[in-house]
């Protein structure tokens, strides 16, 4: 008896291109030859989970990308490299990476922001007369920043009004 596993060939082969509010869909039943397009739309896991309900108790085999182009292009080349053999195959997060990845996302968006809002501060601060070097993130930066806002003679007190 042969310890090695037979490659079985599946059946129905799909190629699918991901985008943003529609998947596209090539299946190629490869019994019949039968070849159906389509796309899936709005692009969500109920939606994709309710198409895939049609494959149920069936041997099928599936790729997919999201390609540049936004035509059915994509799932013929997908699909003739399946066919082929060259495509590695490719797998569903569990649940925990998925929750990390949004996680680590949502991380790098805070980021963004709080970056953004610190160089609108120093660009408000510089428009004011405030040094470049000032860093009102720091005590003593903001010690400075109260010693420059103190009324001066001939400064108009309401250049230096802070909510």
């Amino acid at each position: 008896m042969s310890t090695e596993l037979e490659e079985v060939q599946m059946r129905i082969v799909v190629a699918l291109d991901v985008h943003r509010r529609q998947i596209r869909y090539k299946t190629l039943d490869r019994g019949s030859g039968e070849v159906r397009r389509g796309r899936i739309v709005p692009a969500t896991r109920g939606a994709v989970r309710e198409w895939l309900e049609q494959f149920a108790g069936c041997e099928a085999e599936f790729t997919g990308g999201d390609g540049a182009k936004t035509d059915s292009a994509d799932c013929d080349l997908q699909l003739k490299l399946l066919l082929a053999g060259e495509l590695p195959e490719s797998w569903i997060p569990p649940a925990h990476l998925l929750e990390l990845r949004t996680r680590v996302r949502m991380r790098k968006v805070l980021i963004d922001q709080r970056t953004a809002w610190q160089q609108r501060l120093q660009a408000q601060l510089f428009h004011q007369g405030v040094p470049a070097g000032l860093r009102p993130r720091t005590r003593t930066g903001r010690e400075a920043l109260v010693r420059r806002s103190s009324p001066r003679p001939g400064v108009s007190s309401s250049r230096w009004r802070y909510a």
